[in-house]
């Protein structure tokens, strides 16, 4: 996925792009000024170890910025999400994409994250000063900023 947007910066464009494992980055602690996770920390075992090391290498007042599917809390997203993610999901994924299996994995990985107000907790947790979420829509995937202290609070 690095080597597919490498094209699409500017030429000069102060970005590095690195691959690693985000419970251990190669880089020095208050080093840059966010993190953008989509659809990858739900991923990560130990997903609280990749958030304490995201906290490391942020800048005082840097954000972590994720777009992340997380667990479904009231009774009726939960059936909604469910349903739509065991039955729906693996049968138009796979016939559109002819790989059913993924989207069956994706439907257990739902199930087996946090929710986002778990997600927004473990931020403050490990040393972010505040966190929100904000539910897209339709109400599927969430989006949870977490920012370090050190700068004034934004509005969500």
């Amino acid at each position: 996925m690095l080597e597919a947007g490498r094209p699409k910066l500017p030429p000069g464009a102060p970005v590095d792009l690195i691959t690693a494992d985000a419970r251990d980055m190669p880089l020095d602690d208050n080093s840059v000024d966010g993190i953008i996770a989509g659809f990858g920390l739900r991923n990560v075992p130990d997903v609280h170890l990749a958030v304490a090391e995201c906290a490391r290498v942020l800048r005082p007042g840097g954000r972590l910025v994720v777009l992340e599917f997380f667990q479904p809390v009231s009774p009726l997203s939960r059936l909604l999400q469910g349903s739509y993610n065991r039955f729906v999901m693996p049968i138009l994924g796979g016939l559109i994409s002819g790989y059913g299996d993924a989207y069956r994995y994706l439907a257990g990985s739902i199930d087996a994250f946090v929710s986002r107000a778990a997600f927004e907790q473990m931020m403050v947790d490990n040393g972010f000063a505040e966190s929100w979420g904000r539910d897209m829509f339709p109400p599927v995937a969430s989006i949870v900023v977490g920012q370090m202290p050190g700068a004034p609070p934004v509005s969500t």
